[in-house]
């Protein structure tokens, strides 16, 4: 997409990059990165300056929250025309909240500038907050950035599945087996890998990731992978899968994780999704849902194995679904970023 004006985007500098990298990527691809400028000034009266991406468009004001749970935060929504929540739940959120609020898809995190670029940012960008955040932290985060993840260009890439290869890497949350989990992301997670090494035809690969200094119950250590996984594998070896899983993280939250998988046009297997979405993900369309049961997993599994049919019609799907409403563009289109 080539930039077609020269229209002004202002961004609070002090967002967490992380998170809102994938966006600035958006607004990079509408509107040209010259056209981007990182400013203090509109955003001094707000509170959740980094875990929401506030921005201003000729005089309008947006927010962007990735926050995990559903909650709206008060003083962004009285302050933007438009609210933007990529775990929101109209059920849970109360009404006087939902005039301005619209579901996003979820997104996950992009490499979005070179080693030099991340460090020139990141020292702008401090400098314009004043400091609001430790340097060594604040800093982290561009460095994160530009280590740890990959550029947007790289979730383009696909190549066929292999009917007898899975992979499926997700970390772990500490404290007892299915304790701080919405619906039981451990346990979804783990009767997963169960029900993959119960099928001998497929070659399991992966597992669960968790901090040695964090205490974790026991059981779940039987599901450590071992040796480290940089994102590049990951991507590689994603794309090979058969298929992926998906489980609701934290509070019912969308992870990263949904947002990769449709990116890469994977047949996903998901356990029900508990925030709203632009449009619904449809069962047998362009996802594959089941219940939180070691049994019906391993059905979902052998189906959409054995089936050529199917599993190619899960991954058109999925990709269709990105590509209508989940790029970092469409993203900000369904916030009337025109």
């Amino acid at each position: 997409m080539t930039p077609t004006s020269n229209t002004k985007v202002y961004v609070d500098p002090l967002v967490n990059v992380n998170y809102a990298g994938f966006y600035i990527h958006g607004f990079y691809k509408k509107f040209g990165v010259e056209n981007v400028i990182f400013s203090n000034k509109p955003f001094l009266s707000l509170e959740n300056r980094i875990n929401c991406l506030n921005f201003v468009i000729s005089n309008k004001k947006y927010c962007i929250d990735f926050g995990e749970t559903s909650d709206v935060k008060p003083k962004e929504y009285a302050w933007c025309d438009v609210y933007g929540h990529v775990n929101a739940n109209k059920e849970k959120t109360p009404a006087e909240y939902h005039d301005k609020l619209v579901p996003l898809p979820p997104s996950f995190g992009i490499k979005l500038w070179s080693h030099v670029d991340s460090f020139i940012y990141a020292w702008k960008n401090m400098w314009k907050t004043f400091y609001k955040v430790f340097p060594p932290v604040f800093i982290m985060r561009y460095r994160k950035q530009c280590r740890y993840r990959v550029y947007y260009e790289e979730y383009e890439n696909s190549v066929p599945s292999d009917k007898n290869f899975i992979f499926h890497l997700s970390s772990i949350w500490p404290n007892d087996d299915w304790e701080r989990t919405d619906p039981g992301f451990n346990e979804a997670n783990s009767k997963f890998i169960i029900a993959c090494n119960s099928i001998p035809e497929l070659n399991f690969d992966g597992g669960l990731t968790f901090s040695e200094n964090v205490s974790c119950s026991p059981s779940l250590t039987k599901f450590k992978c071992e040796g480290s996984v940089s994102v590049k594998e990951y991507l590689e070896r994603t794309r090979k899968s058969l298929l992926a899983f998906n489980a609701p993280f934290s509070n019912g939250s969308h992870g990263w994780k949904l947002g990769e998988f449709l990116a890469l046009g994977k047949a996903i297997i998901s356990l029900p999704l508990v925030n709203d979405l632009p449009e619904p993900l449809v069962h047998g369309e362009n996802i594959h849902f089941v219940e939180n049961d070691e049994e019906a997993i391993k059905e979902a599994i052998l189906k959409i194995r054995n089936d050529d049919e199917y599993r190619a019609k899960l991954e058109k799907g999925a990709r269709q679904y990105w590509e209508k409403y989940c790029t970092s563009t469409k993203s900000l289109e369904l916030l009337g970023v025109e």
